[in-house]
């Protein structure tokens, strides 16, 4: 997470020094604003690191092994643990509107209501 946010803030700095920010309210009547924008927002959330990691995999006879670490692995399977799940974000309205065309296709073998609900909860990680 923590390098996520360095390459983040990284890029913020490289779009502002392509022209001069100050000229432009807010920094979003250029054609990097948006972009810096959308970065701005994402580094203004709070930062959630895993407080521990499951790592791990199978055994030769098929077995899970599996290790639980306080430390990120450098390699191999690992599976960041949180003491809260990190916070979804809101569908776009692209991701919306997919889902809405997917469940047109499929309304003969189920209703496009249960098709968005079961997308939309799929999506949230708990369908």
């Amino acid at each position: 997470m923590k390098r996520y946010r360095e390459l983040l803030e990284n890029a913020l700095i490289a779009l502002k020094s392509t022209y001069d920010y100050n000229d432009y309210p807010g920094g979003y009547n250029c054609s990097q604003g948006p972009v810096i924008k959308e970065i701005k927002e994402e580094l203004a959330k709070p930062e959630i690191d895993p407080v521990a990691w499951l790592y791990g995999g199978k055994l030769s006879d098929g077995a899970d092994d599996f290790h639980l670490t306080f430390n990120e692995p450098e390699r191999g399977y690992k599976v960041p643990l949180y003491t809260s799940p990190p916070q979804q974000d809101p569908l776009s309205e692209e991701e919306i509107l997919k889902i809405w065309r997917d469940a047109q296709d499929q309304s003969i073998t189920i209703h496009p209501a249960l098709f968005v609900a079961n997308a939309i909860e799929k999506y949230h990680g708990i369908g």
